[in-house]
């Protein structure tokens, strides 16, 4: 589970200028020996380059720079408690949320929260939906990577106890395909804190997050 996952991309093309130069001499006297006055030939010649040559344009040719305007950054929904979900190979709903200072377990012991901590159980609903039998206590949901984060955006400790749970199957319980069972499993977070979101990502591709309220 994650926050979902956010890229601005700006392109900008610099505007080209191009000057270009023309030169060039054209003609030649040519000196008849023993004449003082020019021939026509040469008055023509003389003519041609007493022509001013065309000067290069000193004016650059512009193009407009090209941008792409920033998109809004899309915010993103959060489900409300007991909305379905699938992501990867499991389909979710997260039921809600428990701030506890200590979590008893199944073989009769507890966790508890260390001084200035608190600890939060997580409850959903797990069903199986993709091809892979899934050990949800000991290996966790299938293709999932899941965070949980308080109202102030900090992400939250999690304990891997989830097999001690009670409510949860036991480690190395594989469950089928279509099979579905609850899943409960802790964090730890400062004292006071309030729990917000879970985050659950494709783990195979990170292409796609859900956010599911915890309260």
């Amino acid at each position: 589970m994650t926050l979902s996952k956010r890229t601005l991309i700006i392109a900008g093309a610099a505007a080209a200028v191009v000057l270009l130069g023309l030169g060039g001499t054209i003609g030649a006297l040519a000196m008849n020996s023993g004449h003082d006055q020019p021939t026509a030939a040469t008055t023509a010649a003389s003519v041609v380059n007493d022509e001013p040559a065309e000067e290069p344009s000193d004016d650059p040719t512009v193009t407009d720079d090209v941008a792409t305007a920033p998109s809004p950054t899309p915010t993103a929904e959060i489900l409300p408690l007991n909305t379905q979900f699938t992501v990867a190979g499991a389909t979710m709903t997260v039921t809600g949320s428990e701030v506890m200072q200590t979590i008893p377990t199944i073989d009769g012991t507890t966790l508890t929260a260390a001084p200035g901590q608190q600890l939060v159980l997580v409850h959903t609903t797990y069903t199986v939906t993709g091809t892979a039998a899934v050990d949800l206590s000991c290996s966790g949901g299938d293709g999932t990577y899941i965070q949980a984060y308080d109202t102030d955006g900090n992400e939250m400790a999690p304990i891997f106890e989830t097999s001690s749970i009670a409510g949860n199957p036991g480690c190395n319980e594989y469950l089928p395909h279509g099979a579905t069972h609850t899943w409960n499993f802790a964090y730890t977070a400062a004292a006071g804190a309030t729990p917000a979101g879970l985050s659950v990502t494709d783990s195979n591709t990170f292409d796609t997050t859900v956010l599911a309220a915890l309260r």
